[in-house]
């Protein structure tokens, strides 16, 4: 009899093991092909991603070159703005009067301050007043258009001796190109800013020499390679100089 238990019960225990094996190997397999199941779905997503990751590259790539073209085309019509202006300046200061005929007056006041002589009706294309600041009674300044940059240049060249007379004269400067030029001026590495024929420079501190900016150039990177060039000739020079001694 007490066999007999221990048979039944020794059996009993094989069972039990058996089918928690069972158990046990039938929730292996079913989560192995989970796993597997989500390595795939894993696999499918970085598949996507991937593709995805690739549209982005295109896309940020098609956006930098059609903000390049817009960036060139913006420079052309600035430059071409620019240029329309070559032989333009502005004028504040020439007193206004009721009915006033600048291209009598304002030769008149330049004949007189500067002895420059003008003929209101040759040497000068187009002539009016600009209207003033908003909210100010201040002289309305005048922009006046010469027949060539010889004229406008003889009356640049004595602009100190109009600014004596209390007339003013500045070029005739896009306001993109003045913002530049205030940025350039803004960098602790410039010492001053300035317009000529159509383009802005700067004068750098470290150099000494003249830097040429464009519209959307960084203005650090352009002075860091102006700096960089600047030290291989100097470095070059020297290198030429001992040789020769």
């Amino acid at each position: 009899m007490t066999k007999t238990v221990q048979t039944i019960r020794e059996d009993l225990k094989r069972e039990v093991i058996v089918d928690v094996r069972k158990y046990i190997d039938s929730k292996i397999s079913e989560t192995a092909g989970r796993i597997s199941s989500l390595e795939m779905d894993v696999e499918n997503l970085k598949e996507e991603v991937e593709k995805q990751d690739d549209t982005v590259a295109e896309m940020k790539t098609i956006l930098v070159n059609q903000q390049q073209r817009i960036n060139k085309a913006l420079e052309k019509a600035n430059r071409n703005e620019q240029y329309s202006r070559k032989y333009n300046v502005r004028i504040r200061g020439l007193p206004e009067e009721k009915g006033e005929n600048l291209r009598v007056v304002l030769p008149t006041r330049i004949m007189a301050a500067s002895g420059v002589k003008l003929n209101g009706y040759y040497d000068i294309v187009a002539v009016h007043r600009l209207p003033s600041a908003r909210g100010t009674n201040s002289l309305r300044p005048v922009i006046v258009k010469f027949f060539n940059n010889d004229i406008k240049m003889l009356v640049t060249k004595n602009k100190h001796l109009l600014r004596k007379a209390g007339l003013f004269v500045t070029e005739d400067i896009t306001s993109e190109n003045i913002s530049l030029m205030d940025k350039v001026k803004a960098s602790d590495k410039i010492e001053y800013s300035w317009y000529y024929n159509c383009n802005v420079y700067g004068l750098c501190k470290d150099t000494k020499r003249r830097v040429r900016f464009g519209l959307f150039d960084n203005i650090d990177s352009v002075i860091a390679e102006h700096t960089q060039n600047a030290k291989v000739i100097s470095d070059t020079y020297i290198g030429q100089k001992t040789v020769r001694d």
